[in-house]
């Protein structure tokens, strides 16, 4: 259980847990649901956990009896078809028999309203996320394409942390911004960061500490991926922590502002990509993206303050970043010294990370 503001005599008076559960996702649980008026429990079901063991089973059966590659595509469909079924499942026990007696309205016009400015920024975003591909394959071929994809692999992580915090903070940023309760707001995303920062960044250091070795797990031929590991993990890992902003701009009706976010994200990113792929390979698609993805974060934070008054940076967050950076770097550090699991195969290397994140 993770406490995301605690109740304080002085503080903001709305206390929140957040509960995870294989299947269940993260569960907003508020033991006085009066003080912003929001239902008791609001669950996001996640699947997360359940389609991943069926996938990389099915990954490791396949290996097992040197199955064909088209089979991926199968076990694809597979952990897909199972992240479905939990998720009904999910929702059948969080609802229980209210799902069957409501009688269910359809507000066509007010609902695809709303849903197109989301559409339009997903656009936006797939394009940014496909842009690197693409142009890697352009300019350096189809074996660079598998090193830049496997790159972007092992900083998922990175990403998934962002995805359960937006599931977290997402009935709570709305009611702040509506209500105008910007004090709380401010709080609420300052401690949605500072947990953020404590999480991501170990993973980060970590990535880029051992980017070498993680990459040679796949094939000597990713090891050439290694600067461009480097440049993605300690990037993604920094912006990724005000990554939750969005939700604060599109939940409290700013639509339209984050598409222009979006347009100038993939805009910057395809730009960037053309110039620099050719010069500096992988490195420079990887510098093309977080530099994008840095200006993305600069936008929302400059148009929180702008359009909402909300201070979104603060001197403390330097603090926390450098106290976590710092153990991270210390931890690796101290081991390469020690001498201590420092070889390149997966026990020495799961190790080393584990005891960077402890």
């Amino acid at each position: 259980r993770m406490a995301i503001v605690s109740s304080s005599p002085s503080g903001p008076r709305w206390p929140f847990g957040a509960t995870a559960s294989p299947g269940c996702g993260i569960q907003m649980r508020s033991p006085a649901p009066d003080s912003i008026g929001v239902p008791a429990a609001v669950s996001v079901p996640s699947s997360s956990i359940e389609p991943a063991l069926v996938f990389l089973s099915a990954l490791g059966a396949m290996a097992h009896f040197r199955a064909q590659a088209i089979w991926i595509a199968g076990a694809v469909a597979a952990a897909s078809l199972l992240a479905c079924a939990v998720g009904i499942v999910a929702i059948v026990r969080i609802a229980g028999p209210a799902l069957w007696r409501t009688s269910p309205k359809y507000g066509f016009r007010a609902l695809y309203g709303y849903a197109a400015g989301i559409m339009a920024n997903s656009v936006f975003y797939i394009v940014f996320a496909l842009t690197g591909l693409f142009a890697v394959a352009f300019f350096l071929g189809s074996e660079a394409v598998g090193i830049y994809r496997f790159c972007l692999q092992i900083v998922l992580p990175l990403d998934m942390i962002l995805l359960a915090f937006h599931a977290a903070m997402g009935p709570i940023y709305p009611i702040l911004s509506r209500e105008n309760r910007i004090a709380e707001l401010e709080e609420a995303y300052g401690t949605a960061i500072r947990w953020m920062v404590m999480l991501q960044l170990p993973i980060g250091i970590a990535i880029a500490w051992n980017r070498g070795d993680l990459l040679a797990l796949a094939g000597p031929a990713f090891a050439s991926g290694a600067q461009a590991l480097m440049i993605m993990s300690v990037g993604y890992s920094l912006c990724t922590c005000f990554g939750t902003i969005a939700y604060i701009l599109m939940l409290s009706g700013r639509r339209t502002v984050e598409t222009w976010n979006a347009a100038l994200t993939t805009t910057s990113n395809i730009v960037l990509a053309i110039v620099l792929i050719p010069r500096f390979g992988l490195a420079g698609a990887a510098a093309a993206a977080t530099f994008s993805f840095i200006l993305l974060n600069v936008a929302r934070i400059l148009e929180a303050r702008h359009l909402m008054g909300l201070r979104t940076f603060r001197p403390y967050f330097l603090r926390i970043i450098a106290i976590s950076a710092g153990s991270g770097t210390a931890t690796f550090y101290g081991l390469e010294l020690a001498g201590i699991a420092q070889g390149g195969d997966v026990f020495s290397v799961a190790l080393r990370i584990a005891a960077a994140l402890a």
